[in-house]
């Protein structure tokens, strides 16, 4: 054994089954200096970096009680004290039973440079491990590595410094301790996606401070790969990004303000037709009463008239209580419930609310809806209001033409996984088309600049799009889709 650990170029040595070093070859003596009873009675470890040394202990530990081949990276000093990295190859001699008889070790790396060859040379030095190391530690921002299948191998001290965890602790699997219970799941879903792909990614979660807090993060990794494609290492950063989460949470509420904002200015435009559609029932109930009391005061009562009348007015009571709900329901801030819904029952609400609107302005609405549309999952009220303020728009186009006042409300179905609506009025076109859903832009004199950048937030919230398109003649188009509800989908 010894005769042909000598002939062997590469560092090298022999270690009893419990990991001792029993034989090292010349090569190994020469090029880090130590003798062999330095190399033989634990010292050679010395030779390894110190920021590597622990990283470098627990790997070896763990390939000795697995009793397989194993590799681990660190930074070797040679003799004149250049450092260097290298790859320590580790691999068990076997007794017939399985048993680890002894254990091979080589050590790899690329040709080292010494100051003079460099500087003759004009070549740059190259960073050593340890160097590398420490231009990580000092990156602001939290890096890691880990092995091709997933377990950490190394995490940057602003990493460790932020979490308040060891290096030890957090390498393999350590690092899940510090993720929010309920991000950790999806983020070890979405993580076990990118190896089994070998595909970069990006994924938001909450990470726990050294002092026990919970802040937004992006974790964001790429593979290193070798020539031939396969992945080597995997390597990260965790950017904090929880000021900007809570910047966007911010605007959704400022936003649900802005709509509230634009309900009661569309409730305001609507007055006229809100009162005329309540207006309606209060004046049957009046009729109906009236006519009952006539029944009742002649000499011979008409009892079954009387009660006739009374009937309808309770019917009519009952419309203009549904009026009054669905309208605050449709003008206050409730929570959104969605529901099974069909496109032509909103459709046909919303009409019948600007019926009296529609007729004092002489606008004429064409229907044009397919039959059978399937059904769409949505809050109800609130595709309501995205029609309503599409109409009111289109009201509002077509109200200064100079010909027929008209507005075509039509389906759009792609035979795929959406439904949607069409809204055309032949007005007087669309200035500045860029800026149609930008907030408080608006081309109105009275408007408010909200009604379109509320309507796209509702439509994208649910799934879906809203969108202007060009039209041939005068006028604009507005669009909106939304998804199916799949037959036997749950809600």
């Amino acid at each position: 054994m010894t005769r042909n650990l000598d002939g062997i170029a590469h560092l090298s040595f022999v270690c009893a089954p419990n990991g001792g070093v029993e034989i090292v070859n010349p090569p190994w003596l020469d090029f880090t200096g130590l003798t062999t009873e330095q190399s033989v009675d634990e010292r050679w470890r010395c030779a390894i970096h110190t920021d590597d040394l622990e990283r470098f202990e627990h790997r070896w530990n763990e390939i000795i009680a697995k009793g397989q081949s194993g590799e681990v990276e660190v930074c070797l000093r040679r003799h004149d004290g250049v450092f260097a990295a290298a790859i320590f190859h580790i691999m068990p001699l076997s007794e017939p039973s399985g048993s680890v008889k002894q254990w091979y070790v080589s050590t790899t790396f690329g040709k080292i440079l010494s100051s003079s060859d460099e500087a003759a040379l004009g070549v740059p030095r190259e960073l050593t491990h340890g160097q590398l190391r420490t231009i990580i530690d000092a990156i602001p921002i939290l890096a890691w590595s880990t092995g091709k299948d997933g377990p950490g191998e190394y995490l940057n001290k602003r990493w460790l410094d932020y979490t308040g965890l060891g290096q030890q602790e957090s390498i393999g699997y350590g690092w899940r301790t510090i993720i929010h219970p309920d991000d950790l799941g999806p983020l070890s879903e979405y993580w076990l996606w990118m190896m089994r792909t070998g595909s970069s990614g990006e994924f938001e979660a909450r990470m726990r401070r050294f002092d026990g807090q919970y802040r937004w993060f992006l974790f964001r990794g790429a593979p290193l790969v070798d020539s031939s494609g396969a992945v080597l290492k995997w390597f990260g950063v965790n950017i904090d990004i929880n000021d900007r989460k809570e910047a966007e949470a911010a605007l959704r509420r400022t936003e649900a303000r802005l709509s509230g904002a634009n309900q009661l200015a569309t409730l305001g435009e609507l007055t006229a037709s809100i009162a005329h559609e309540i207006n309606q029932p209060l004046a049957a109930v009046v009729a109906n009463a009236e006519a009952g009391l006539q029944w009742l005061d002649r000499e011979r009562p008409n009892l079954e008239r009387a009660r006739h009348a009374l009937q309808r007015i309770v019917k009519e009571g009952g419309d203009a209580g549904e009026i009054v709900k669905r309208l605050r329901g449709l003008f206050r801030r409730v929570a959104p419930t969605t529901a099974e819904n069909r496109l032509e029952e909103l459709v046909a609400e919303v009409l019948k609310l600007l019926e009296h609107e529609t007729t004092r302005r002489r606008v004429l609405v064409e229907v044009a809806l397919g039959e059978g549309l399937p059904a769409v999952f949505c809050d109800r009220l609130q595709i309501q209001q995205v029609i309503l303020n599409l109409m009111v728009n289109a009201m509002d186009a077509v109200e200064a033409a100079p010909h027929e006042k008209t507005i075509r409300v039509f389906s759009l179905q792609d035979g795929g996984h959406t439904v949607g609506l069409g809204i055309r009025d032949y007005g007087i076109g669309v200035q500045n088309p860029s800026r149609l859903f930008e907030t408080f832009f608006t081309t109105k004199e009275k408007g408010l600049g909200m009604g379109l950048s509320i309507s796209r937030t509702i439509v994208e919230a649910h799934g879906g799009q809203l969108w202007s398109e060009p039209t041939d003649g005068p006028g604009s188009t507005f669009c909106f889709r939304l998804p199916i509800k799949q037959p036997g989908a749950a809600p």
